[in-house]
């Protein structure tokens, strides 16, 4: 029987044709360091998620098979090792974005530790989806395009004409959780009611204060590494808000690797 919508039809021909042409580059990956750099062959077909990221390009195309499938491939370069068969993608971001809490909000961190939520599964699909189901369509919109203006010129690039991040989706997710520190800290005390407390806001979140909030988050994290190292790295834990006692020093440089600070740099 047919489908009574064709985008529906066409959405899963874009998908379907991406599957192939990945493969294809796997296949033809010029050598072992080729394919490990760019992740050939980690992808096993379509994956459920990639959808969600494919219907927004294919809308703001207004159809377009073609644009929309390399539009498509252009995204998938930023997000495939969401949806590598090992999961080391997903892995690798959400322990990042656990350090980037213990370093810009101990006070979180030490109540996620507290209930057992450290392991961030109810950041997952935020993560994986680029916060496609958190926000209304237009605010997911103008949260993808903040995150791809944060990113570093690739080419041409001089001092002070670099991005805020270049993962400005893991300032998003922190900035997330802070705007929410204050009822985490004072009301939720479990695991469980972490997860069900941000599965019911999905769709009520407010794109503009998130994006506003992860650009001083994104700014402060980097004035904090250029002061670490300028100290050797050590620096002095940033106040949490309603305390003025100094937090004591940490050896922040240590938290993270020289390929993390790349990667969030």
């Amino acid at each position: 029987m047919q489908d009574p919508n064709p985008h529906t039809a066409r959405l899963g021909d874009i998908l379907l044709t991406y599957g192939v042409w990945e493969a294809d580059q796997a296949r033809t990956a010029s050598s072992e360091a080729d394919a490990t750099a760019t992740g050939a062959g980690l992808l096993a077909g379509y994956v459920q998620g990639m959808s969600d990221l494919c219907s927004p390009l294919y809308i703001m195309c207004q159809g377009d098979e073609v644009r929309t499938f390399w539009c498509f491939v252009g995204l998938m370069e930023r997000t495939k090792s969401n949806f590598y068969r090992d999961q080391s993608g997903m892995k690798t971001q959400l322990v990042l974005l656990q350090k980037l809490i213990s370093i810009m909000g101990p006070a979180l961190y030490t109540h996620l530790e507290r209930t057992d939520s450290l392991n961030l599964f109810f950041c997952f699909r935020w993560l994986l989806v680029r916060f496609k189901r958190e926000f209304t369509f237009d605010e997911t919109l103008a949260l993808w395009e903040a995150c791809w203006a944060a990113e570093p010129h690739r080419t041409g690039a001089v001092e002070g004409e670099w991005g805020l991040s270049a993962s400005f989706h893991l300032f998003c997710a922190l900035a997330l959780l802070e705007l929410h520190r204050d009822y985490l800290i004072r009301y939720l005390q479990h695991f469980d009611e972490i997860l069900q407390y941000f599965n019911s806001l999905t769709g009520e979140f407010n794109a503009n204060a998130v994006i506003n909030k992860a650009e001083v988050l994104a700014k402060s994290f980097a004035e904090i590494v250029s002061h670490s190292r300028s100290q050797g790295g050590k620096r002095e834990a940033p106040e949490e808000e309603g305390k003025g006692k100094e937090q004591e020093q940490r050896d922040f440089l240590h938290i993270l690797s020289s390929d993390e600070l790349r990667f969030l740099l």
